[in-house]
């Protein structure tokens, strides 16, 4: 079972072991936060009394901090690490406090990405895993889910940009690894996301003409091959399925496909 939690709303795919999955939206309150959207979802758990089935749960940008933990030549004790770690995500986001952060594996010489999500959103989580008796349980931000998917398309000077939930996680990377990390707070369509590409690579200072790959799960018309701005780039589309449809279903999919 493939989840993604969004502002009231989680998109869920279920995948039988035999015929096509199926697919269903649940809806929160409006409120919008994640707490009426894992309600959505314990009382969807429970009418179906769902046990022992395996479960991953891509979660919004919403939801999530990120930073880039740079390398240092000195060993760290795991406090220290922590500490370090903690340091890099204050710097892009403020306090922590209340956050359960974690970072990837250290690669020699090379950043590495750093997220955080709120201690009680985990800690639900977990809490109704544990219950359940659910399998898998992996809490995965939606923007590492694409990033692992479509990174191997991304090289110097070329953006990814994964756009949802009134969020844009702008990432690129090169030959020493990641360059630049950074979410924006911005409701961009189809026509918008390559103009705020296009920006973006001149904020970066990126060689050559604005390029970059634009995925933007439930967005209308966001599925052609590719779209040219003004400046003359080329921005490519990456889309999970030709269909339309809400942005937690879409993200349930590729989740599902991982």
């Amino acid at each position: 079972m493939a989840l993604a939690l969004c502002p009231a709303q989680v998109g869920v795919v279920r995948r039988p072991r035999r015929g096509e999955a199926r697919c269903e939206l649940l809806q929160g309150s409006e409120a919008g936060g994640w707490e009426e959207a894992l309600d959505a979802l314990q009382a969807w758990i429970e009418a179906n009394d769902l046990r022992s089935v395996r479960a991953d749960m891509a979660v919004s940008s919403r939801f999530v901090r990120f930073a880039l933990v740079p390398w240092t030549d000195k060993r760290l004790t795991t406090v220290q690490e922590r500490a370090w770690i903690r340091l890099q995500l204050e710097a892009c986001n403020g306090d922590m406090d209340g956050w359960r952060m974690a970072a990837a594996p250290a690669q020699y010489g090379r950043p590495r990405v750093a997220c955080a999500m709120p201690d009680a959103l985990t800690e639900r989580w977990h809490g109704l895993w544990r219950a359940r008796e659910l399998s898998g349980g992996a809490l995965m931000p939606y923007f590492l889910y694409a990033w692992n998917r479509w990174y191997r398309r991304t090289g110097p000077g070329r953006l990814l940009g994964v756009s949802e939930s009134d969020r844009i996680v702008w990432a690129s990377h090169g030959p020493h690894g990641w360059q630049s990390l950074r979410v924006a707070a911005a409701r961009a369509g189809a026509a918008e996301l390559p103009v705020l590409a296009a920006l973006e690579h001149r904020l970066l200072g990126l060689p050559g003409k604005p390029a970059a790959m634009l995925h933007a799960p439930g967005c209308p018309a966001a599925g052609t091959p590719d779209v040219s701005v003004a400046q003359g780039g080329r921005m490519d589309w990456l889309a999970c399925t030709p269909m339309q449809e809400p942005a937690p279903l879409a993200m349930a999919r590729l989740v599902a496909a991982a």
